[in-house]
This record gives C-alpha cells, sequence and structure tokens, in this order.
C-alpha cells in the first residue's frame, strides 16, 4: 500500500518551481509540452542539468525557457535516444545556442538529413560524444544516477523500424524514486529488456513512443509497476497517439497517467522519499492511494511548426499532411517564396480548408513574415 503522505499530487506551473529546490536535495524532471515528439529536462540534486531529447524543429524555444526558469544557462549531457525528427529536430538549434558539454548516442547510423546537420552541428561546435550501451552509468550528482539498459552491445537489426527498437533507455533513481525513460522502444526492445526484469520496475514511465501501439507490452508494464505514466504526445496528432489498447492496459493497473497534449509541460519533484507531479493544466489526475492538491496555472504555448522553415520531416507530423503534401509544401516555398500567412497554405496542391483548420494551431509562418503580413493588411 502506498502512503497517502508519501506521494503529493499538485497542478501548478513550472514556472513555481526555481532553482532553490537543487540546493534542497530535489531531483526534478520536466517533460515538456513540445509537440508531437518528445523532450525531457533533468535537473539534478546538485544542479547538473541533463536534456532527454527535445523535440522537433522550433523545440529548442521551450527548452531554453525551461533550463531559464530552472536558472540555468547549459546543458551538462544531451541524450538523442533516436534519430527522428521528432525526437533531434530542436536540438540543432539547442546546440547552437545553448553550451552543451557532452552528448549520449545511440549509435545507429541513421542518414538523415536532420540526423547528419545535427552531427555536423556537434562538431561545429566541438561537442563530444558517447555511445549509450548497457550497463553504462551516470552518475549526475545529491544521489541521482542515469543507468542505461538500452541499446545492448550488438544493437537490433531487422525490425519494425530498427532506428526505434534500439532507442536509448534510461533508468534513473534517486534513493526510492525512479523513472524509466523509454524512447521510441518498441516490443523487440521490450522483450529484450525483459530478459532481466529485476532492473525495470519504477515508480514512473516514460511510456514508449508516444503511446504506440507498437509498444508498452502488458509483460513489460506488468514488470515496470509503475504509479503513474507519462505520455508525450501533440494534440489531435494523425498518428492516433496514444493508442486505445496502450491507455486500457494503463488502466487495468490503475496507473495514473499524464499526457502532454492534455496536461502541458508535466513535471516530476522527487525528495528521494517522497515525489510530487505539476502540470500547466488540466484535467486532474487521481492516482490511487494519493492526496490530490489542485493549483491554478498558466500553461506554456505549445510549440508551433514554422511553415516557412520545417523540413519535409517535420511538417509529415502534422494531421492530414503525409510525406507527398509535406514536399510539396518545401517545394511551392522554395518555387514561390515564403508563405505570408497561415492561410496561404491552401494554395499547395491538395490543401483545402479542411486540412487548414486541422492544422491552424499547429502551425506558424514566424515573426518575420507576419509583420510582413501585417504591414501589408493581411488578417
Amino acid at each position: 500500500m502506498i502512503s497517502r503522505a508519501l506521494h503529493t499530487l499538485v497542478l501548478g506551473a513550472l514556472l513555481l518551481w526555481t532553482s532553490v529546490a537543487a540546493a534542497e536535495g530535489k531531483l526534478r524532471v520536466h517533460f515538456l509540452d513540445i509537440g508531437q515528439g518528445d523532450a525531457a529536462l533533468i535537473v539534478s540534486p546538485t544542479g547538473k542539468t541533463v536534456l532527454v531529447d527535445a523535440g522537433p524543429r522550433g523545440g529548442d524555444r521551450v527548452v531554453r525557457h525551461a533550463l531559464a526558469s530552472e536558472g540555468h544557462r547549459g546543458i551538462d549531457l544531451a541524450v538523442f535516444t533516436h534519430a527522428h525528427a521528432d525526437h533531434i529536430g530542436g536540438m540543432i538549434k539547442v546546440i547552437e545556442s545553448v553550451p552543451v558539454k557532452r552528448v549520449l548516442d545511440p549509435g545507429y547510423d541513421h542518414t538523415s538529413a536532420t540526423y547528419q546537420t545535427l552531427l555536423a552541428t556537434m562538431k561545429k561546435h566541438k561537442v563530444p560524444m558517447t555511445l549509450a550501451r548497457e550497463g553504462r552509468r551516470i552518475d549526475i550528482g545529491g544521489g541521482a544516477a542515469l543507468e542505461v539498459l538500452a541499446p545492448e552491445a550488438e544493437l537490433l537489426t531487422g525490425t519494425r523500424s530498427d532506428a526505434n527498437t534500439n532507442s536509448i533507455v534510461l533508468r534513473l533513481t534517486h534513493g526510492e524514486f525512479s523513472l524509466l525513460l523509454t524512447g521510441d522502444a518498441e516490443e523487440p526492445t521490450e522483450r529484450m529488456l525483459l530478459r532481466r526484469p529485476e532492473r525495470l520496475a519504477s515508480t514512473i514511465l516514460k511510456v514508449a513512443h508516444h503511446g504506440s501501439r507498437h509498444s508498452t507490452l502488458p509483460s513489460f508494464l506488468a514488470a515496470v509497476a509503475p504509479a503513474a505514466a507519462i505520455i508525450s504526445c501533440g494534440v489531435e496528432n494523425k498518428y492516433g497517439h496514444p493508442h486505445k489498447k496502450v491507455l486500457e492496459r494503463l488502466g487495468a493497473l490503475n496507473v495514473g497517467v499524464f499526457r502532454t497534449d492534455l496536461h502541458g509541460t508535466v513535471s516530476l519533484e522527487s525528495t528521494g522519499k517522497e515525489w510530487k507531479v505539476r502540470t500547466t493544466r488540466g484535467p486532474p489526475v487521481k492516482l490511487p492511494n494519493h492526496e490530490t492538491v489542485v493549483a491554478k496555472a498558466k500553461a506554456q504555448s505549445p510549440v508551433r511548426i514554422d511553415l516557412n522553415t520545417a523540413t519535409a520531416d517535420d511538417l509529415d507530423t502534422l494531421p492530414g499532411i503525409g510525406k507527398v503534401k509535406a514536399q510539396a509544401i518545401v517545394d511551392d516555398r522554395a518555387a514561390n517564396g515564403p508563405f505570408e500567412a497561415v492561410r496561404d497554405l491552401v494554395r499547395v496542391k491538395g490543401i483545402g480548408q479542411g486540412i487548414l483548420k486541422k492544422i491552424h494551431s499547429l502551425v506558424t509562418v514566424g515573426e518575420t513574415q507576419q509583420t510582413q503580413a501585417k504591414a501589408a493588411g493581411a488578417p
């Protein structure tokens, strides 16, 4: 039985948490409201900072805001769980704008333009890289540590998505508190991890692959046995994340579920014995045997994709777009110049008012184009 006094759920603002907590021996983890992607900022009890992914392009803005809210200007360790754009798209500008001491990479070769640009950016800024391999332990201070559970020395091959299945899986521990970070790991990864189930039990689970149906096996979930789970996904994302079956599996075990599309930024705080959760918006989450205190807070604005700078990979994450329309947007931009307003997107073949309505709140044309449009009298 979990004591009510042990875990207190508080809904509040990220800005209410300051760097003073570090001096009090507290560990904090912020799952940032990054849209359809992943980004988590870890701040150790001694003030060490670890960034696990940085979301899609534009995610750097949210990361920098979170760092500033914590009173930090740099990142001690940046983790690329895998090379997909919804996890590393924002990391390029992070490295360009924030001092990063070291990078942890899964070591899976990926030829995407986003990943190659990221590697070039690291080289330019002389950021050293370490390969993540099972068994590596990283002490981040104040009794907090990260243990690499995956990938193993021999990478998984022949899976539905080798990039996903070779995601870095980390277990963060701080006293009696633990958090399992799973990237976009899929069923083959989970089966591999189940060979040593004793390492999996964790207080909190970051659900793999945004709650995709390709992850969160019942046997894996039973081994982790979390009190709460966090799902990072975008509002009305085109992938249908999180999947109904995953939510049903979590519900069957009475796991409290926090979702960035519903709750905004989800922040954890641990003393090593007690832990609590804060979010930037509701609805409240009821956890069995946990006291719930609701506090009002102003939510952060989610990341919007800039139509004038986004790659085809970035645009493909939008609902109703897909690879063909994403490339058509990029080609139209190259041929006809930047979009002056979001509504101009209808000039692209295959994009009508229906699609525009779906994505209007998820995209922008950037400050420069907006200023020009207003000067020209456009709404």
